[in-house]
């Protein structure tokens, strides 16, 4: 049994790379000698509860085809946080989904209780993000001002539940005018116990009794409640509050950058620099000569389109110099 001299991951059987951090693997590595691998490594800062670290990033060298793929600390800080939340985000999305089949088969129980949920299942990940800026030396940030944050540039599902809001709405005032012109009644009060699926979420996704209340006595027939159901596309919500949940580490590592921390983070400069490289590989009017040099620098500037990966698989295949660069990004091949 051999491990990575570089990062103590267990080799594959006749690997020439480590499938982790790309290292060469000159010579077995007994087991034995595992321990004294893994603590020559900058060793992340542990939290006190959950598990999960403050992660120091180390820069990583990736061999390919006679030249070297750099990661740097900063991406690497921000590639450890996307594959943990990645895991994380799968647990909760999926008892997100098992209890929403439980829970939810009709308008009603959407409206009252899908919000509550969705809060309820996204608030461990928000807590452990919150939980690392202390370790990272970072005080100046309040677990309400980083939720706020979150729910207004990640929360895709906010933008489905507040369609159905709305429809909700405008069934209701559009059955009040019809009662106007018909029978001269005089209007009602239009439904607004939920303002939106952001402000349910900063009152803690707790719809009031007054509020079901409303939602239970709205002026909508059974009929159309029905119809305002059936639009609601199941797994496309549950995909987006999979990709909610994740989106927590885009928070986390966009406040790390901020605060002058080491961390990359995608901006508007590289993916223009990135798109503008990747259409010129994609055209042939890089030149040969200098085409490995510049896909690596495409890597370097943004590796986390697919297509920038897709290219390297479509053009080298799987190989012990591709496998680990796939791997490392989690990139599916």
């Amino acid at each position: 049994m051999a491990f990575c001299t570089k990062c103590g991951t267990q080799l594959k059987e006749g690997a020439n790379f480590c499938a982790k951090c790309g290292n060469p693997v000159k010579a077995a590595q007994p087991v034995e000698q595992q321990a004294v691998a893994v603590a020559q490594q900058p060793t992340p800062v542990q939290m006190e509860q959950n598990g999960l670290y403050f992660y120091r990033g180390i820069q990583r060298h990736f061999p390919l085809c006679g030249k070297v793929v750099t990661v740097s600390s900063g991406m690497d800080v921000f590639n450890y946080y996307r594959k943990t939340f990645l895991n994380l985000a799968r647990i909760q999305a999926d008892a997100l989904r098992r209890e929403y089949i439980q829970r939810i088969n009709d308008l009603d129980s959407f409206l009252v209780y899908f919000p509550e949920m969705y809060s309820r299942y996204r608030q461990p990940l928000l807590d452990l993000a919150v939980d690392i800026f202390p370790l990272a030396g970072i005080y100046d940030l309040s677990p309400e001002q980083f939720e706020r944050q979150h729910t207004a540039d990640f929360c895709l599902c906010g933008e489905d539940v507040d369609v159905v809001i709305e429809s909700f709405n405008l069934t209701i005032e559009a059955n009040q005018e019809r009662k106007v012109r018909m029978y001269n009644m005089m209007p009602g009060v239009v439904f607004s116990g939920l303002a939106g699926f952001a402000a349910a979420i900063a009152l803690n996704a707790a719809v009031t009794a007054i509020a079901e209340a409303d939602i239970r006595n709205a002026d909508v027939s059974r009929k159309q409640r029905q119809e305002l159901y059936e639009r609601i596309d199941f797994d496309v919500l549950m995909d987006r509050a999979f990709v909610d949940y994740w989106r927590v580490f885009l928070s986390l590592t966009w406040w790390m950058n901020q605060k002058g921390l080491d961390v990359w983070y995608p901006n508007d400069q590289d993916n223009s620099r990135a798109e503008g490289l990747y259409q010129n590989l994609l055209s042939g009017r890089i030149p040969q000569q200098v085409l490995l040099d510049q896909y690596i620098l495409l890597l370097q500037l943004n590796p986390y389109a697919d297509d920038h990966l897709q290219y390297l698989l479509d053009n080298a295949g799987v190989t012990n110099e591709t496998a680990p660069i796939f791997d490392y990004f989690d990139f599916d091949y």
